[in-house]
């Protein structure tokens, strides 16, 4: 009975390790290879915008499969994710540090300085998260009422216990809502 309460704790351990992982495969695709409901949403959405560079992508994380359109607009860069039906999920927006609002980058600075002897801020991209009507309205109005805003953050931090690249989830208020340490997947290519 003791070996399978250890066997049992050993398996949540490291369900819960690999839960914890963020592992993707990104790749290119044509249009023709999206969900007609993710082309028609996106098309609608920014009818009254430019949209420059559009490329669109397959995500593989784990199981799951979605799309996202990733793509220039006003000075800013894109990033729209769409579940494997075509669903909107979510938007993101490349956001500099200069550009963060100051509680916001007052909250990432003190986190990252409380959980790291060394740390390095990679990408920061603002996550706008609510209705699809909503989302598409943002294109239009820009403004964020009615939507949730998260910011992702991707970093690199060096402390005791951890030495890796992570991907950070934050609420608008500072709140940690997921970390994932980056898994990069291992070089098909022979490096001398």
């Amino acid at each position: 009975m003791k070996q399978f309460v250890t066997l049992l704790l050993v398996c949540f351990a490291l369900m819960q390790a690999q839960a914890q992982q963020k592992l993707e495969k990104e790749y290119v695709i044509s249009e023709n290879n999206v969900p007609t409901k993710a082309v028609t949403w996106l098309k609608d959405a920014t009818a009254s915008t430019s949209v420059k560079k559009l490329k669109w992508y397959a995500e593989k994380s784990g199981d799951k499969l979605s799309y996202e359109a990733k793509f220039k607009s006003n000075r800013q860069l894109f990033s729209v994710e769409f579940s494997a039906e075509g669903n909107i999920e979510d938007i993101e927006i490349l956001t500099p540090c200069s550009d963060l609002p100051q509680s916001f980058y007052n909250s990432l600075e003190s986190y990252l300085a409380e959980n790291y002897r060394k740390y390095k801020v990679i990408k920061v991209q603002q996550q706008l998260v609510g209705e699809s009507s909503k989302l598409q309205d943002y294109f239009t109005n820009q403004s964020t009422e009615q939507l949730t805003v998260n910011y992702e953050v991707e970093h690199y931090g060096k402390s005791r216990t951890e030495n890796a690249e992570f991907e950070v989830l934050f609420a608008e208020d500072g709140e940690v809502l997921r970390k994932r340490e980056i898994i990069y997947s291992p070089s098909t290519n022979v490096v001398y």
